[in-house]
């Protein structure tokens, strides 16, 4: 009988892999995200795709495909292309899920959940699980689209845009215009404070900041951290600071639009194309951390009703938390087997294969497994000296390696002035990114997390390596030629 990572390699039928999604759990990833009632909607690719999480107490990897991730964003570019009204049509709805969204997520708060029973959240749960995978497929092309993606869809589409041309414009064109996800979350926070709003009332609303996969902090926890940095800012200071940055950020758009209008008619398509999947993506992470939130608020409730420990809400998926009370009781033995290692496949039917048990060795196989794909497809990453990506921002220095795949066990380890090395980054980065010298990730394309802020921030970033976390260790001396998108050890 084939094992489960035997089947999710057939069903992958050869396609590239996207870089391990690290510290995720059955709660968001097991939760049915990529099934056809929701891409079905947006894209004619064939979709979902197999998944395949391993989650063991207090850790998780999920692999997916990146062959299709690069397929949606072909197929919505050429779109686009033909109808310049389709980026106006997703932003459209885009927005009207967020506003329902939003609704939700205020609806669904603490004094409301303490009054009511898990029976009186469920349709509310329901309505909202809906949305947030309805935005998530609605947005889910903008996850990955690179310079290499770019290249081959000018070439297909015959798009009369010289190399020459294209390199001239496209380390512009990917400096996000907008506000990213941390100057809007700042915004928002003034915003509240500028209205008087009560610090309480401000932790909950804010709660998300600092949600990731695995873990929901009190909002006691998050009152105590916001207001250590924001409690001595006055009504009047908010206000000024939200017309400061809203002054800068006019600015911005208005240099962008002046440049823009240098541009020819297929170059400036290609910038506005560009700039709005970062936009997208951007936005698309608070919502996702809003729903994680949600997740795990109506989560902990279900457990506290049944006499579960609210501490093993991670292990429970969307799905099974909507089944209620009797369902969870019933099954309570499923959650013991999963903290010792649970592993979920997700089939293209939507069908689900678990196993339990062995998950430092299915971790092991697969991580190889991954290694030796890439290095099928990239033969020059067998030089055990050099590390590819691609130009998350530039810029070139050289320090010490630290290694972050576990970012609640391991962020108190990572010193300034060190090079941050990690899968992906995620809004809960942000402080280690800020005193690092650079950044270092697997995971990429130029709408990733890390490529975007590491740019407002204006450090080195090397980013979609694929293997950096597999052959960088802590203490490495390494030089980051972001200039290049290479990383070479030192020593």
């Amino acid at each position: 009988m084939a094992s489960i990572i035997e089947k999710f390699i057939k069903e992958l039928e050869g396609q590239e892999l996207r870089p391990v999604i690290s510290d995720s759990r059955i709660l968001v990833q097991g939760s049915g995200w990529q099934t056809r009632k929701y891409f079905s909607k947006y894209y004619d690719s064939k979709l979902p795709y197999p998944l395949l999480a391993l989650v063991k107490d207090g850790e998780g990897v999920t692999y997916l495909s990146l062959s299709k991730e690069i397929d949606l964003a072909k197929e919505v570019f050429k779109k686009y292309w033909k109808d310049e009204n389709k980026l106006n049509n997703i932003q459209r709805e885009f927005n009207s899920l967020s506003v329902e969204l939003d609704d939700l997520y205020h609806f669904l708060n603490y004094s409301y959940l303490s009054s009511h029973t898990f029976s009186d959240c469920v349709a509310h749960f329901v309505k909202f699980e809906d949305a947030i995978w309805n935005l998530n497929a609605l947005v889910f092309f903008s996850i990955y689209f690179d310079k290499q993606t770019a290249l081959d869809l000018i070439n297909e589409l015959n798009i009369k845009i010289t190399k020459s041309g294209f390199n001239e414009i496209w380390d512009r064109a990917i400096h996000p215009v907008g506000v990213s996800f941390d100057k809007r979350r700042m915004l928002y926070l003034l915003d509240l404070i500028s209205k008087g709003t009560d610090w309480n009332k401000i932790s909950e609303l804010c709660q998300y900041f600092n949600t990731s996969y695995s873990k929901i902090f009190p909002v006691s926890e998050v009152k105590e951290k916001l207001s250590g940095e924001y409690s001595s800012v006055t009504k009047d200071e908010a206000e000024s600071l939200i017309k400061e940055e809203y002054t800068n950020l006019n600015l911005r758009k208005i240099e962008h639009s002046e440049w823009l209008e240098t541009l020819n008619k297929e170059e400036k398509k290609l910038v506005i194309f560009t700039q709005f999947v970062m936009a997208i993506r951007d936005e698309r992470k608070d919502f996702l951390m809003k729903a994680t939130t949600i997740f795990h608020r109506v989560g902990e409730k279900l457990f506290t009703e049944a006499g579960v420990d609210t501490a093993n809400v991670y292990l429970w998926s969307v799905p099974e938390i909507i089944k209620g009370v009797e369902y969870l009781k019933k099954n309570i033995g499923v959650l013991e087997d999963r903290k010792k290692g649970y592993d979920l496949l997700i089939s293209d039917d939507n069908s689900r294969t678990e196993e339990y048990g062995e998950f430092d060795k299915k971790k092991k196989e697969m991580s190889e497994y991954f290694i030796t794909q890439h290095r099928i497809k990239n033969p020059e990453e067998n030089d055990n000296l050099m590390i590819r990506g691609q130009v998350g921002s530039k810029g070139i220095v050289q320090g010490v390696v630290k290694v972050i795949n576990n970012f609640e066990e391991e962020k108190g380890k990572f010193n300034k002035g060190e090079i941050l090395v990690t899968g992906m980054t995620r809004p809960e980065y942000v402080p280690l990114m800020k005193i690092a010298l650079a950044i270092v990730t697997d995971e990429g394309g130029i709408t990733c997390h890390a490529a975007i802020v590491s740019r407002e921030l204006k450090i080195p970033c090397v980013i979609g390596t694929k293997i950096a976390t597999k052959k960088l260790k802590d203490g490495d001396f390494v030089e980051v030629d972001a200039d290049n998108g290479i990383v070479r050890i030192i020593k």
